[in-house]
């Protein structure tokens, strides 16, 4: 594929979504084939982002265990329950069939709730920043101002994988847990205490350092600075969005539809308003040259 080292290593890392140090020819396959970029699908795209923690909440609401409250990832799930999963979030069904079908690349007709997650991680990578944005507003009232502590130097300096989690716990927008697992990652061992699992990771709520650092490493040199990740924050559409009262729904309907056919209005009016000016002048010519006749 003509990828360097350290490409190649970052896409690996991006498809083992649950950590596990292997990938399979469905997840590379599945990977590829969700990811590609499609102007048809960006809409789609960004309504996932913004509703990337509802529909994590959706799924721990229906498919989590009543003991251990932890998701039950391998139940397999057809497209009409998804469907149903996914209505409330004021996802349609054929947005929910598109999303179904781009994980299910075998037809098989259905798939486990850790497919379809991952799906969605390989579909909208940029899900990945939702959960430090929400801890930044969360402390701050802006996600600029989570970061007020460190000056213009310290905010521009470059940091690896170990310094980036290392800083993010002093800013206290993760726990000592989430940086371990980090650092875990970074070494290459699971010896850590408190390190996760990448599946554990991928439904707990928990930011996921690695796939956070990666995602903004766009020149792969092993590096960012903070001001790039506030960028990101600041920038990124991910979020929490919940299907309106059907009040609210039809009022929004009514302003997007005369928004959208207020110009086709005026151009309707402009053209009979010039029609009717051509009548007129029409009907004085004729009259004029019926009186030089006369």
């Amino acid at each position: 594929l003509g990828l360097a080292e350290k490409e190649a290593k970052k896409a690996f890392r991006q498809i083992d979504l649950d950590g596990n140090g292997e990938i399979t020819r469905e997840e590379f396959v599945t990977a590829l084939r969700i990811a590609e970029p499609s102007l048809s699908l960006e809409d789609l795209r960004l309504k996932i982002r913004r509703s990337f923690r509802s529909i994590l909440e959706a799924l721990r609401e229906q498919f989590a265990d009543p003991l251990t409250q932890e998701i039950e990832d391998q139940i397999k799930v057809e497209l009409p329950r998804l469907v149903t999963i996914f209505l409330p979030l004021d996802f349609k069904e054929s947005e929910t069939r598109t999303l179904f079908e781009l994980v299910d690349i075998h037809k098989e007709g259905e798939k486990t709730v850790l497919d379809i997650v991952k799906g969605i991680h390989y579909f909208a990578p940029a899900c990945a920043l939702e959960d430090l944005r929400a801890r930044c507003i969360q402390s701050s009232t802006h996600v600029a101002d989570a970061f007020v502590k460190l000056g213009t130097t310290q905010r521009t300096k470059l940091r690896d994988l170990e310094n980036f989690a290392q800083e993010l716990h002093s800013l206290n927008l993760i726990d000592a847990a989430e940086a371990d697992t980090a650092l875990s990652m970074s070494r290459k061992t699971a010896s850590g205490s408190g390190a996760k699992d990448g599946v554990t990771l991928l439904f707990s709520g928990d930011v996921i350092i690695r796939k956070v650092f990666d995602l903004l490493d766009v020149s792969h040199e092993g590096q960012i600075s903070m001001s790039r990740v506030m960028a990101a924050l600041q920038s990124c559409g991910a979020g929490s969005k919940v299907r309106l009262p059907p009040q609210e729904r039809d009022e929004q309907a009514t302003r997007e539809v005369k928004d959208h056919l207020g110009p086709k209005y005026r151009l309707a009016n402009d053209l009979k308003h010039q029609v009717r000016l051509g009548a007129l002048y029409e009907e004085k010519e004729s009259r004029g040259a019926a009186a030089t006749d006369a």
